[in-house]
């Protein structure tokens, strides 16, 4: 299918999606925990403004989906405070997602059910859990000159230590990898690790949006194709699986 992506993004749409999620929501947005190493910084933010707007495009586009399931299914691999799995709940995905950071995990339990509570997503439609997004059976490819190359795996590591090794998505949400529609990620691991996993467990045709903070080499998979980088914010990536 080809995919006209200047086609997705209305200036009017965007800038009232820009000002939705700008606008006092009953989630947080932000969690600091001192100065420590959690997150990154001691901060830990999450996905906001235009980034929002433009992933809500892609919620809106759901045309370009077949999903095997009653709606499409998002997943968020990294989901920090759970922003955007809530936003894709409010329009009308099933929405996951998986975090490693303990901290970030109990606040988007918190921010799921306060949305529940403002009537802003249904009870069900947006589930987290806590641990690594890359199920136990897969091998994670690490640079030996990672302080330049792969700037978070320190961090990233020393979370992944305190996690329970099990598969994320059998044992706490009850969901099938092969049934995603669309996959997300707000970089923090290189594009190579998260392409093969894409490749590995995701269908035929869903779709992986990478928000880059990296400047990483890439390694296409040969099932693996680049769509296009989105007309309004270069570091938006999306691939589809062919």
């Amino acid at each position: 299918m080809h995919i006209n992506l200047e086609s997705l993004f209305n200036e009017e749409d965007l800038l009232r999606d820009y000002e939705l999620s700008n606008r006092k929501q009953p989630f947080k947005k932000i969690l600091t925990i001192g100065d420590s190493d959690i997150g990154f910084l001691g901060t830990h933010m999450t996905t906001k403004g235009y980034d929002l707007a433009s992933i809500i495009a892609i919620f809106k586009s759901k045309q370009l989906f077949n999903p095997t399931q009653s709606k499409p299914i998002f997943l968020d691999l990294g989901c920090g405070l759970a922003n955007v799995v809530i936003y894709a709940a409010h329009h009308g995905w099933i929405s996951y997602g998986v975090d490693s950071n303990i901290h970030c995990y109990n606040a988007s339990i918190e921010n799921i059910g306060k949305a529940i509570e403002a009537e802003f997503i249904s009870e069900g439609s947006a589930k987290v859990a806590y641990g690594n997004f890359f199920p136990p059976s897969f091998v994670l490819e690490k640079m030996p000159n990672y302080e330049k190359e792969d700037p978070f795996r320190k961090t990233l590591d020393k979370q992944l230590e305190e996690c329970p090794v099990l598969d994320v998505y059998a044992s706490q949400l009850n969901l099938r990898l092969s049934d995603v529609d669309l996959f997300y990620h707000f970089q923090v691991e290189r594009q190579n690790n998260i392409l093969r996993f894409f490749s590995e467990y995701g269908k035929r045709d869903a779709m992986l949006l990478i928000l880059r903070t990296m400047n990483d080499t890439v390694t296409f998979p040969p099932n693996i194709k680049k769509i296009g980088i989105f007309p309004i914010n270069e570091d938006f990536v999306l691939y589809q699986k062919i």
